[in-house]
């Protein structure tokens, strides 16, 4: 239209000149714009390849992790399997009523319910036994339980 002829007044045809100069100042101000963000973006883009290489790296040392992990939990379910067989066998012999005090001290003293009486310390909750009740303890029966007469352990003498 500018140079065409078609139109024929001057202010028109300055303001289309005007808009074409504007446009073009505009076009060169976004390529500018555009230039500058993709020399941002390539070392962005290097930087990602870097991470995400870092990532499949972490991926498969967690997946190797996984695969020990595994390997271990059936390693140790298989032993526990093989323990509770062994302790039940061995619980056979034993008397019911021993056990169950057993299992009873164990829960409630934190998983341990024997302790060997070394000296006159109980080795379960460390305290020194009170002389007669070590007498006492040492003169019963080798086949009688005794206890700790301070955590209630049974005492291994």
């Amino acid at each position: 239209m500018l140079y065409g002829g078609t139109v024929t007044a001057a202010k028109e045809l300055e303001a289309y000149q005007a808009d074409l100069v504007s446009l073009r100042v505009r076009q060169s101000d976004l390529e500018d714009a555009a230039i500058e963000l993709l020399e941002k973006s390539e070392p962005l883009e290097v930087a990602l390849a870097r991470q995400r290489l870092a990532l499949d790296d972490a991926n498969a040392a967690v997946a190797d992790v996984s695969g020990r992990l595994a390997d271990a939990e059936a390693a140790v379910d298989e032993e526990i399997r093989e323990v509770a067989s062994g302790r039940s066998s061995l619980l056979e012999g034993l008397d019911p009523d021993v056990v169950e005090q057993y299992v009873a001290l164990r829960r409630s003293l934190g998983g341990v319910g024997v302790a060997r009486l070394v000296k006159s310390r109980c080795d379960g909750c460390h305290l020194e036994i009170p002389s007669a009740q070590l007498e006492e303890i040492r003169h019963a029966p080798d086949d009688e339980i005794v206890n700790c007469p301070e955590c209630g352990r049974i005492l291994v003498r």
